[in-house]
């Protein structure tokens, strides 16, 4: 047996397994649910080395989101189908529910605890500016 065949073919599989997140685990979400009335809150986790945290967001479309990591050294969070491996990120949404991974950046061996903050707004109405003539009044440019 060639050692060398051995060894190239050990090593994809070795990266693979390291610098992959053991996706079985994160899709157990949890929903993000915010206080009455409130449209942001923060939420405190642990990332372990192996699993990513997972969350689910629902919005509406033309909603404005904003996430960020408040506290957690080394964690980074990924919107499926969005960006990934950010700490900070604000987006437009579409009328869909996104699913929030959060994980460690660069694997430790130790759990990571982490807040990350999460703001759902209305995207902001645009001024509606109409001139008001009442009847008799003179249009002037």
């Amino acid at each position: 047996m060639d050692i060398s065949k051995v060894i190239r073919s050990f090593i994809p599989i070795f990266f693979a397994s390291v610098f992959t997140f053991n996706v079985s685990s994160a899709e157990k979400c949890e929903t993000i649910r915010f206080n009455h009335g409130e449209s942001s809150g923060t939420f405190d986790g642990i990332a372990t080395p192996e699993d990513m945290k997972c969350y689910r967001m629902a919005t509406d479309r033309g909603q404005t989101a904003s996430l960020r990591v408040m506290a957690g050294n080394n964690i980074i969070f990924t919107i499926d189908g969005v960006v990934d491996a950010q700490d900070s990120y604000t987006f437009t949404t579409d009328k869909k529910t996104y699913k929030i991974y959060i994980g460690q950046l660069m694997r430790s061996v130790t759990n990571q605890p982490f807040t990350l903050f999460v703001s759902i707004k209305l995207a902001p109405v645009q001024p509606f500016n109409a001139l008001v003539l009442k009847e008799g009044s003179p249009i002037s440019p």
